[in-house]
């Protein structure tokens, strides 16, 4: 079986420019001083994650140089769009790539042994140089500055995170939930009877569901056109949850009176954190994660709900220009090309998520309805008129 190399640093950095999903698959001595080099060379945020075959002790909080480390096992998604990059001592190639081969990957490389030499040179003389006292100052320096950040707003979060979802934790013990996000794949489901169902942003267009709850963050639709967010809000059965992103960034949030007017909306924090940090469980404490979509603290509160099933409709993963709804901005499907790279991080967030699950929670079924970039992550379930869209070539959209 064929093993293809990579024998330089002009040739990954082709690859790397080429691809927006690169995965490492380091191993040893040979894949720890990769990630230090690359690490040192601005580069480490070309990959998504480091991809390992086990996670010690199922901790899903690991992370190495930077890079979130996630199961092969959670990387189906993956398999037929990313390129995986194997660092390894050459006797175990042959038997690596039979394993990613088996899995399922079809784009896989290896590091040359001649080319894991340039690396330690590199790597040798970027040490020697002072370089990496440098680059190790600037990097104490930025922690300093987020652990400022959260340590600074860290009661304001806990007040009013508390008030939001305390009196959420466990209530949904043994039921069913919904999360319908806006994918193209969302029009082929039918209600499920008796589900607790979430709808995110502009998902209360579809007419036909009642939606429980809504979670909607950063306003920043309601810059794209008249139709508002808060258009949809008196379609909502119970609670409005809308957030608040902790980063400098100036966003459109939601202005106070949007409280005012209603009694039935909640206020939350995210933060769109690197994903090599951790997930919190107790969110009555913490900001949410959020990995480039709302559908993070839909997911995060539902697991904190405790159901027996969480069903994700709509979540394809695919294309985010794309709805099942008219979306209020006619140019939205050319702005959301622009958005391509912003898939891996999400792909990436939904693979921690499965391992928070089965680690916080092992007995939630998180069932993905129609998947389409998300298809062998989680539990797979698709509707008859999905397929037979699919069979006659009509794709999700």
């Amino acid at each position: 079986m064929e093993v293809n190399y990579i024998q330089n640093f002009d040739s990954l950095l082709k690859l790397l420019n080429s691809r927006y999903e690169v995965i490492l698959y380091p191993v040893g001595n040979e894949g720890y001083v990769f990630l230090e080099c690359m690490e040192y060379q601005n580069l480490i945020n070309r990959f998504c994650c480091v991809a390992s075959k086990e996670v010690r002790d199922g901790v899903a909080q690991n992370f190495i140089r930077s890079l979130p480390i996630i199961k092969v096992e959670c990387l189906p998604h993956f398999r037929s769009t990313a390129l995986i990059i194997v660092v390894a001592p050459a006797a175990f190639h042959q038997k690596i790539n039979e394993e990613l081969l088996k899995f399922g990957f079809e784009n896989i490389a290896f590091v040359s042994e001649q080319f894991n030499v340039q690396v330690k040179n590199t790597l040798d003389q970027i040490v020697k140089s002072g370089y990496a006292i440098m680059w190790s100052m600037n990097h104490i320096t930025n922690k300093i500055a987020s652990l400022e950040k959260l340590v600074d707003g860290q009661d304001e979060i806990r007040n009013v995170h508390t008030k939001t979802f305390s009196d959420y934790r466990n209530c949904f013990l043994g039921r069913k939930i919904v999360i319908l996000a806006g994918g193209p794949s969302a029009k082929y489901y039918s209600p499920i009877k008796d589900a607790i169902h979430i709808g995110l942003n502009f998902a209360w267009q579809r007419e036909d569901i009642v939606l429980d709850y809504l979670f909607t963050q950063d306003r920043w639709q309601n810059e794209l056109s008249n139709l508002k967010m808060e258009d949809g809000f008196d379609r909502i059965k119970h609670k409005i949850f809308v957030g608040r992103c902790l980063d400098n960034y100036p966003r459109p949030n939601y202005p106070e009176n949007v409280s005012i007017k209603r009694k039935n909306v909640l206020r939350y924090y995210l933060d769109e954190s690197p994903l090599h940090e951790v997930m919190y469980q107790d969110i009555c404490y913490h900001p949410i994660r959020c990995y480039g979509s709302t559908s993070f603290a839909a997911l995060s509160f539902a697991l904190f709900t405790y159901p027996k099933e969480i069903y994700l409709v709509g979540f394809d993963t695919a294309d985010l220009g794309n709805h099942f709804y008219k979306h209020p901005d006619p140019k939205y499907s050319e702005t959301g090309k622009n958005s391509t790279p912003v898939l891996p991080v999400m792909k990436v967030g939904y693979a921690k998520i499965k391992m928070f699950a089965q680690q916080y929670y092992p007995d939630i079924d998180i069932i993905s309805v129609n998947p389409v970039g998300l298809k062998g992550l989680f539990h797979d379930v698709y509707t008859e008129e999905f397929e037979k869209n699919l069979n006659n070539g009509g794709g999700a959209a």
